[in-house]
């Protein structure tokens, strides 16, 4: 840091239902799986809601609505290595069932590196990772994984990937909320999983830097739309 810098601005995570979410870095904004109307849940017109990075775990209603993005974002879609506008962003494939695909095709899991806070989102992830797939991710310190069952994981298999990963935080995404259509579980069974008695919600995560902790710790964001 130069001499007379300002601290680093804080990595602004949001949350926007189902497996949609923002982060907000210093120089850039990503946003992961926006969703269309036939959701029932809350979204938001282009005009009053860009990004810089889009990235689309896969090809499927809930998921793949980039037209709910402006601001003209470089869409990702597939595995590899990408940066965009100092955003590192890299695609892990995975499949969508427990039979390597065969019922419901695949997944890209994305790891993105922003200002020093790695975050990996599994998209719709249906089976407990591949040794080949953990050393793809790496060391990541947030991880926002699917618990509300249907065609992704199950609270149990989700607490299964979690303790596989071992991320400082951990972001339950894909369950229950109000309006949603699609039939989930409630994100109670998840948090007894992992051994919570009650959830406590909060509006958004912000993270400044290197985030730090030996156990990991499970932070439920509130459903905000696009707000």
């Amino acid at each position: 840091m130069r001499q007379g810098a300002c601290r680093l601005s804080p990595v602004e995570i949001s949350f926007l239902g189902h497996a949609c979410f923002r982060l907000r870095g210093r120089d850039a904004s990503v946003v992961i799986d926006p969703f269309g109307k036939t959701l029932g849940l809350p979204t938001q017109i282009p005009s009053r809601f860009g990004a810089d990075v889009l990235a689309v775990t896969h090809d499927h209603p809930g998921h793949n609505n980039v037209g709910m993005v402006g601001g003209g974002p470089r869409v990702i879609t597939s595995a590899g290595e990408y940066e965009v506008k100092g955003v590192g962003v890299r695609g892990v494939d995975a499949w969508h069932d427990d039979e390597r695909g065969e019922r419901l095709g695949r997944v890209t899991m994305f790891v993105l590196d922003i200002d020093d806070v790695v975050v990996a989102h599994v998209g719709d992830l249906g089976h407990q990772l591949t040794e080949d797939q953990l050393e793809q991710l790496g060391s990541v310190d947030i991880l926002m994984v699917p618990v509300g069952g249907g065609n992704s994981l199950s609270a149990t298999v989700a607490a299964a990937v979690v303790n596989q990963v071992e991320p400082k935080i951990v972001i339950p995404m894909h369950y229950r909320l109000p309006g949603l259509k699609a039939d989930l579980d409630d994100p109670q069974h998840f948090a007894k999983e992992m051994g919570l008695q009650a959830i406590e919600y909060q509006p958004k995560l912000s993270i400044s830097g290197k985030v730090s902790g030996e156990d990991t710790r499970v932070v439920f964001l509130e459903a905000r739309g696009a707000a």
